[in-house]
């Protein structure tokens, strides 16, 4: 009986994996899991498995010379991914797909 409760996947997990990929993150697994959950309820129609991986790949082009917090410009950063889609159209309901993108209807 017990072991059906560790069947259940953790939604987080993909995402903090994608974190704790950059080399610059401060791991730390209950502020991590709780940034996540908050970005998750706020922006509810972002691919956030995949704006980690966009966000990495900037950050790792544009190393800063001074200190930087990283979960405050990962959460800035969704919120600009947001504004951008709202300008362009777009932004309907996205959930992370593991970066896989939806087929778009013909």
């Amino acid at each position: 009986m017990s072991e059906a409760l560790f069947d259940v996947e953790d939604p987080v997990q993909p995402m903090l994996t994608e974190l704790w990929k950059f080399p610059g993150w401060p791991v730390d697994e209950m502020a991590d899991r709780t940034l996540l959950r908050d970005l998750c309820e706020q922006f509810p129609t972002l691919d956030l498995i995949e704006e980690i991986r966009k966000w990495r790949a900037w950050m790792l082009d544009h190393e800063s010379k001074k200190k930087v917090r990283p979960r405050a410009r990962l959460r800035r950063w969704c919120v600009t991914a947001v504004e951008i889609a709202a300008r362009r159209g777009v932004g309907g309901p996205r959930r992370s797909t593991g970066g896989t993108r939806p087929v778009p209807a013909a």
